[in-house]
Parts: C-alpha cells; sequence; structure tokens
C-alpha cells in the first residue's frame, strides 16, 4: 500500500509540475501566473499520496503579511501547509543547491520561493532579509525553525532565525503546528508513502513586541514556540491515534508495499 500511494504521488508530480512549466514559458506573466499554482497543485498531489487533510486554527491566521513557523515532521509538510492556507501567497525559504534541478529549481524562483546558502550563514542572512523585503499583502515567508526535516520523529534543535526575523521586521511569527507528516511520508523514503491523516493546527500569533522586555527576547519567543510546538503536537498525535504518531510510526514495522 505505501509503494503503491508513493509511485502515484510521483506520477501525478510528473505530469503536474512540467505542464505548469510548459504554461508558465507562454504565459504573459510568469511570476504572477506561477504564484497561484502551488494551491492548484499541491491538494492534488496530497489526495495522490492518500492524506487526508485535517486543518485547525484558522482564526489565528492574520489577513496581512506574517512569517510561518512550523515544526517539519516530513516531506509533505509544504504542500500540507500551501493546502491549508489556499487564499495566501507562500514563499518558502529553501538550500540554493536545489537550483541545479532541471525544471524544480527554476520553479522555485519563478514561485518567489528563497533559496539561501546554508554553508555561509551571513550570505543565508542576506538572501532571506532580501526575500523578506518582499512580503506584502496576503503573502507569507515559511520558514522551519528546526532547519530540516525529522529523521526520528522527535523535534530538533530549534534555531532562532525567524525570531530574529520578527524583530527586525515587525511581523508577527504565527506558529503552525503538523502532525501525522512523519508518519505518511518521512524523509528518509524515497516513494514509501502511507496513506492516513495528516492535522495542521494553526496557534496564536507570537510578537516580538510581547518580549521586548525579557532579558533575551528572541531566546524567550524560541524557547516558547519550542514549548508550545511539543506540547500540542503531541497532543494532536495522540488524538490521532497510532496512525498519526511519528514515534509510534518510527518504532513499528514497515508496511508492506505493493
Amino acid at each position: 500500500m505505501g509503494l503503491r500511494h508513493g509511485l502515484t504521488l510521483a506520477g501525478s508530480a510528473l505530469v503536474a509540475f512540467p505542464r505548469v512549466w510548459l504554461a508558465a514559458l507562454v504565459h504573459r506573466d510568469k511570476a504572477a501566473y506561477l504564484r497561484t499554482q502551488p494551491q492548484r497543485v499541491f491538494p492534488g498531489l496530497l489526495r495522490a499520496a492518500g492524506v487526508r487533510l485535517e486543518v485547525e486554527g484558522l482564526e489565528h491566521v492574520p489577513a496581512g503579511p506574517f512569517l510561518l513557523a512550523p515544526n517539519h515532521q516530513g516531506n509533505l509538510d509544504i504542500p500540507a501547509l500551501v493546502t491549508a492556507l489556499p487564499d495566501k501567497l507562500p514563499r518558502f525559504v529553501f538550500k540554493q543547491e536545489l537550483l541545479s534541478i532541471p525544471i524544480f529549481g527554476r520553479l522555485q524562483t519563478w514561485y518567489g520561493n528563497i533559496p539561501i546558502n546554508r554553508r555561509d550563514r551571513d550570505q543565508a542572512v542576506r538572501q532571506i532579509r532580501a526575500g523578506l523585503a518582499q512580503v506584502e499583502g496576503d503573502q507569507y515567508l515559511a520558514l522551519f525553525p528546526e532547519g530540516t526535516r525529522t529523521k526520528t520523529g522527535v523535534m530538533g534543535e530549534v534555531k532562532r532565525g525567524v525570531f530574529h526575523f520578527a524583530r527586525e521586521t515587525g511581523l508577527p511569527v504565527i506558529p503552525a503546528a503538523i502532525a501525522g507528516s512523519f508518519a505518511r511520508f518521512p524523509q528518509d523514503r524515497l516513494l514509501e508513502v502511507t496513506p492516513g491523516p495528516l492535522r495542521i493546527r494553526f496557534l496564536p500569533a507570537l510578537t516580538f513586541a510581547s518580549f521586548a522586555e525579557e532579558q533575551d527576547p528572541i531566546g524567550q519567543m524560541a524557547e516558547t514556540w519550542q514549548k508550545q510546538m511539543e506540547a500540542v503536537v503531541q497532543a494532536m498525535e495522540i488524538d490521532l491515534g497510532p496512525e498519526g504518531s511519528a514515534l509510534a510510526w518510527a518504532t513499528s514495522p514497515r508496511p508492506a508495499g505493493g
């Protein structure tokens, strides 16, 4: 079952992305066209993967621009986040090595996503700042505080970058708790996708102004985000049961393919 859904997902992606690419080539305004495509393509990819997306807490998502700070469980996090916010225009940060992938790399820049050099922190900060300057209206910039997907189902070390940018820009940070993504399609699998639930819950905004009087406001924001995220993700995984629990999935036998 896992392999079947993985192949279906891969086939859907192989059809969707070249089609978007070809349409963009003849479109008068490539950037404007492509900015709307993730919201159209990603819901179909989730359906192909057998994912049942559940979204909570939309009342916490502001009308104006914001910084989105999700935990990072698996390969379906970005499609799920974009699908959960169909009326918002996303920008994601990605490692610049992906620019070398044919079609995919060019699409990322046309989408307005931001490539960064993860080996050079100063350059990466400059690249993100340049991207932040373009976030306006109904757009958001998504930054994963863990930096990368978990390999074990346990949250990784929290980095403070998104909270520094909250101080610099004054934009609110919207935490987004993701549960069930690791059980669906974790980092270490190529085509093995397991159908089932994936839940996203948006939490109340964290603003730098609320922590400004603290001795270490950035550190307090990061610690608050981590504590909230750990508690909410754990509660959601308990509610989803074994098919949504990252730790239960990490320690259980792999399902048979086919």
